[in-house]
């Protein structure tokens, strides 16, 4: 929950320009800081947070008793630089997302 209000109010921060990557960076700047603590509570049982650990829980859960397939459309304006196109693919990479990029202009 707070992972996705993090990243909402970094995309509404930034209507009107490009976004994508702010959003991505926000995503990853969280879970380098926060979800780490998060497992390590969970693990040792000592978290003061239970009730959002409790809810990580049940996500793990749900996810483990069904497959999920979804489809997304990112659009980013002119993804033409190799620099964003390498670290928008390292990225989908490490979270083990697929997809397609139409690259150049439209």
């Amino acid at each position: 929950p707070k992972l996705k209000t993090i990243c909402q109010k970094e995309a509404i921060s930034t209507v009107g320009s490009e976004s994508v990557m702010s959003v991505l960076n926000c995503a990853e700047n969280w879970i380098h800081s926060e979800w780490g603590e998060l497992l390590q509570e969970l693990s040792a049982g000592t978290s003061t947070r239970q009730s959002y650990l409790d809810d990580i829980m049940e996500t793990k859960q749900d996810l483990k008793a069904k497959t999920i397939i979804g489809r997304r459309i990112i659009y980013s304006h002119h993804i033409i630089a190799n620099s964003k196109r390498k670290a928008l693919s390292e990225l989908a990479s490490q979270y083990k997302l697929g997809g397609y990029t139409k690259i150049g202009w439209p």
